[in-house]
């Protein structure tokens, strides 16, 4: 019974461990999303043993609490308690909880989880737990089955079990079977089938059981080391959370200082629960309680940055009897692929040749390797696939690749019970070999003569020239130049040498480039079972040797068409001066009419002549003279004129006005035009201090007898003074 108790216990501790590391892992981009389902033995055999009482109800129950209190946002922890669970073709009865809910809530629905009928132990309330777990869409399933005794059913004696649980590990799930006692049923552990099976055949081991259980499911280790007296501990890898288990009647966790400043990312008080089945209330007074069962959880992050730093640290705790802490170091599983000494990995292609792999914890920060007791030893299987074929890996580590692809594929398992998988992909080129390089030119060569220049590149490889086919077979070097130089590479006179000649730009002379010259040369060679190539960087000189006519001829054809653009520019520049006022303010005329003179006709006295006046009429009209075109339409009639005098239609243009409408001052088709509008009939354009006259003819009855008035007008163009 008492062992049932420890297993309970066990249990609490595997889920705390569990949680810790659950509720350790916050960083919700890379935690992994975990769907638990436990299934709760709650028969009899777990308060009365034969004729014994015990408390492994109490424990397990106290367990899960913990384990409910230290779920992270993406876990989910299902409870099958094997009483509610006995019959076939019904929906599971289950108990769940979110790591999404409040800490609180999460607790309270396991402390007042309360069983009807503490009875037998039924195998189907694990069948419902699998079955609704395969159901569940998350990156890790767990079915964890704790119990003390045999399933009820025939067909699950431990060789059955085997088999049944592989077939429910096919599915991705993985099984931890924790039992209690030294004469239970047991499983065989498989952990290439993802099975796992624990016993606790003491009370005393009943604890380290469910810490490996603990750690094996949230991937968190227990601390070793921690002075009981004054809470004293260490370190040597950097971590990313530190969760502390303390259990006590009336504990009080202060905090941890040390390197890292730290901060308490969650707390939560657990404790026993009385709840007792409730077809044993009448066996109250001898239901077991253990009562010592208090305790409280805690998580530290780092205050600041991304990891806690390696080093001594020490825990404030007060009024606890056991503590223990769990780690996640903050490192990856990585490899790392050497060539000779040099570190390739990051490479975006590897060359043919021999290699070393190496699998690692890698700093989360620096990348580099770290090897520590806390990690433990990695045992890593590498398959290298080269063009399909797989390579073979040495002991040393060693492996080697042709030309094409090659596939890298880790399985490392560390920690016993964590497993990860790494894979990297490289294209594998040739081996590439420098190739020697040396350029025979001038200091300085002219731009008269540059298409007569002459530069000789050799190339030797290690040292010797290269043979005759290889010489053949090469491409031509590539030069590269930022100014506009033109380059033409041929093969030289002798093997493994080229004949470099420098052309103008474009054919033109005058768009070459004058001055110093950076070049970058490349060539390339195969060498059948590897590529050798090499660079060379050199500079020379053009200097302008050419005779002033030489120079004004290149000018003149270089830039012949932006003279002429600037010439077209400047005549319609002094077009628009003239007498327009270029550069006034102002380019508009002013539009200006007087009316000059009266002279009165009398009936009976044709001679008499009234005196001559002059009046002047404000400004009619104001039209721009700009490079755009601008069209109005401008009124010279005199508001007492009865002739005719069609009004001016007119467009801008450079030095005045082009008139529009010409014909409608012919006299031949408007025979009451105004006298003297005949000419603009005959002109298209209007000057500015140009005018015009024209005279209108009135007639009016003034009792002696008819007197005609004629009228005469000026209009004229001026330039405004403003």
């Amino acid at each position: 019974m008492k062992k049932l108790c420890k297993i309970v216990l066990v249990l609490f501790v595997m889920m705390a461990g569990s949680s810790f590391a659950a509720l350790a892992e916050e960083e919700a981009d890379s935690t992994p999303s975990r769907v638990l389902n436990v299934v709760y033995d709650d028969s009899g055999s777990m308060l009365i043993n034969g004729d014994t009482w015990v408390d492994t109800w109490c424990q397990a129950k106290y367990a899960m609490e913990v384990f409910a209190a230290l779920l992270e946002e993406k876990d989910t922890l299902n409870i099958f308690p094997m009483s509610t669970n006995s019959s076939s073709g019904r929906n599971p009865d289950m108990i769940t909880v979110s790591g999404k809910d409040p800490v609180s809530q999460r607790v309270s629905r396991i402390h007042d989880m309360q069983t009807e009928q503490a009875l037998g132990t039924p195998y189907n309330a694990v069948s419902q737990a699998v079955e609704h777990l395969k159901r569940q869409n998350a990156d890790q399933k767990w079915l964890i089955v704790l119990t003390d005794g045999q399933f009820d059913e025939d067909g699950t004696k431990p060789a059955d079990l085997n088999r049944t649980f592989r077939g429910y590990t096919a599915d991705g799930m993985k099984i931890v079977f924790l039992t209690i006692g030294q004469n239970t049923d047991r499983v065989d552990t498989d952990p290439e089938h993802g099975i796992f099976a624990e016993n606790a055949a003491s009370s005393t081991e009943v604890i380290d059981r469910v810490t490996t259980i603990s750690n094996q499911i949230f991937e968190r280790n227990a601390l070793s080391g921690i002075d009981a007296q004054n809470g004293t501990f260490s370190f040597d890898v950097p971590m990313s959370q530190l969760i502390v288990f303390a259990q006590g009647d009336a504990v009080q966790i202060n905090g941890i200082s040390g390197g890292s400043a730290l901060r308490k990312e969650s707390e939560v008080n657990v404790q026993y629960s009385d709840l007792i089945p409730k077809n044993y209330e009448d066996e109250r007074e001898h239901i077991v309680v253990a009562k010592d069962l208090k305790g409280t959880v805690t998580v530290f992050a780092p205050k600041d940055g991304e990891e806690i730093e390696p080093g001594d640290y020490q825990l404030d705790v007060q009024g606890a009897q056991r503590v223990e802490i769990y780690y996640k170091p903050n490192v990856d599983v990585g490899i790392r692929i050497f060539q000779g000494t040099q570190d390739v990995t990051d490479h975006d292609a590897l060359e043919a040749g021999t290699y070393t792999i190496r699998v690692g914890f890698l700093d989360d920060e620096s990348g580099e390797f770290i090897e520590s007791p806390l990690l433990g030893e990695i045992d890593a299987d590498a398959t290298i696939t080269n063009n399909g074929k797989e390579v073979e890996v040495s002991n040393d580590n060693e492996f080697t690749v042709d030309i094409g692809e090659a596939d890298i594929a880790v399985e490392a398992t560390y920690l016993k019970y964590n497993r990860t998988s790494i894979s990297q992909k490289y294209n594998v080129l040739a081996k590439v070999i420098p190739l020697e390089m040396t350029l025979d030119h001038a200091d300085a060569y002219g731009l008269q003569t540059l298409p007569q220049s002459q530069m000789t590149l050799r190339i030797t490889h290690e040292g010797k020239p290269l043979s005759q086919a290889q010489w053949d077979a090469m491409p031509l070097p590539e030069i590269y130049c930022a100014q506009d130089v033109e380059f033409e590479v041929r093969k030289g006179k002798e093997v493994s040498t080229f004949e470099i000649t420098m052309k103008y730009q474009d054919g033109e002379r005058a768009r070459t480039y004058v001055g110093d010259l950076d070049l970058k040369i490349r060539a390339e060679a195969d060498m059948v079972d590897y590529t050798a190539e090499g660079t060379l960087d050199s500079q020379l000189t053009i200097t302008d040797d050419r005779s002033l006519l030489d120079r004004t001829i290149d000018f003149l054809k270089e830039y012949w068409m932006w003279m002429i653009g600037i010439w077209i520019i400047f005549c319609m520049l002094m077009k628009f001066r003239g007498p327009t006022g270029l550069g006034k303010k102002k380019l508009s005329p002013n539009v200006e009419m007087t009316k000059y003179e009266d002279k009165t006709l009398s009936s009976r006295d044709p001679k008499r002549y009234a005196a001559p006046r002059e009046v002047k009429i404000e400004p009619l009209s104001v039209l721009p003279i700009l490079p755009i075109t601008v069209r109005r339409r401008i009124t010279i009639r005199h508001p007492k004129c009865s002739q005719s005098a069609p009004s001016l239609r007119v467009k801008s243009s450079g030095r005045g006005l082009i008139l529009l409408n010409p014909k409608d001052f012919d006299n031949k088709k408007n025979k009451n035009l105004c006298e003297g509008l005949e000419r603009l009939s005959r002109r298209k354009e209007l000057q500015l201090g140009q005018q015009i006259m024209y005279s209108c003819k009135t007639t009016k009855n003034r009792g002696s007898g008819l007197a005609s008035t004629k009228s005469s007008f000026i209009f004229r163009f001026k330039r405004n003074k403003s």
